[in-house]
């Protein structure tokens, strides 16, 4: 059964937003599923059920005609919700303890 991959879409942010560090932790918390830091080559758009973002860019989650839902990684969602493709999905803010322990 595929489980469908994350798609890690992050913008900007301190160096402990950076995408690379995210990635290393939905990587500990999500060992049996792909997680795929955008932009990446080599992947089928279809693949992706799962989106985490902060401030993506207009469209990019439009390209994923699979997606079952997005997960809001920063307190605001304007960026989001001021994309007119914005795919009708559910949109959950992801709070930070629930990927990472508190440090």
């Amino acid at each position: 059964m595929n489980k469908g991959a994350l798609a890690l879409l992050v913008r900007g942010g301190s160096a402990n937003w950076s995408p690379e560090r995210w990635k290393s932790r939905f990587d500990m918390v999500c060992k049996d599923r792909r997680v795929l830091l955008l932009p990446q080559a080599g992947f089928d758009p279809t693949e992706v059920h799962y989106a985490a973002v902060w401030k993506p860019g207009h469209g990019d989650l439009a390209a994923f005609p699979t997606l079952r839902v997005i997960f809001n990684l920063g307190a605001g969602v304007d960026a989001l919700m001021a994309d007119s493709s914005l795919p009708k999905v559910p949109l959950v803010f992801a709070w930070r303890s629930a990927i990472s322990p508190i440090e």
